[in-house]
């Protein structure tokens, strides 16, 4: 699929969605930098000399904590750059339906779309191999693709030399 990118009255540019082999490969290396965060705040919890029980209070704290970490780190890595480790290491960028950068608040609804994702057993992310338009639930919920990291910066260059 393409998205449109408006570049001034006479024309418009395409940027393509990026391919899922590579959207997947970037998934994991987040998936590997939390996992590693979260052991790490584990390991100084332990040696601080917390310990976990399954009680429900200890199980609503660490859900909590779990979304703050997912939160904090798609919502950020998105608003800031654009772009999270794990897509940056595949060469992947994070952009508006309109084709420019995603917004705070695009960034905001990515990250929790990822929760929503997660929650449903994986199915957000199954989802991009039958829509039509090959985008996950994060993708429709945030108005937001990925595309290719290199075509994105040609692209920004463009419109702002013409």
């Amino acid at each position: 699929p393409w998205v449109e990118e408006a570049e001034g009255p006479d024309h418009t540019s395409r940027l393509a969605l990026a391919p899922l082999s590579r959207r997947f490969l970037g998934g994991l290396v987040d998936a590997l930098v939390l996992v590693v965060a979260a052991a790490l705040f584990a390991l100084i919890f332990w040696r601080a000399g917390g310990h976990l029980s399954p009680q429900p209070l200890n199980v609503v704290i660490f859900a909590f904590i779990a979304v703050v970490f997912i939160m904090g780190y798609f919502g950020a890595f998105t608003a800031l750059t654009a772009t999270t480790p794990g897509l940056l290491w595949v060469g992947i960028e994070v952009r508006s339906q309109a084709g420019g950068l995603p917004s705070p608040q695009q960034a905001f609804w990515r990250a929790f779309g990822y929760l929503v994702s997660i929650s449903a057993l994986m199915l957000g992310f199954i989802w991009a191999l039958v829509d039509s338009d090959g985008l996950t639930w994060h993708d429709r919920m945030s108005d937001t693709f990925l595309t290719d990291a290199e075509n994105a910066v040609e692209s920004r260059h463009s419109t702002a030399y013409r």
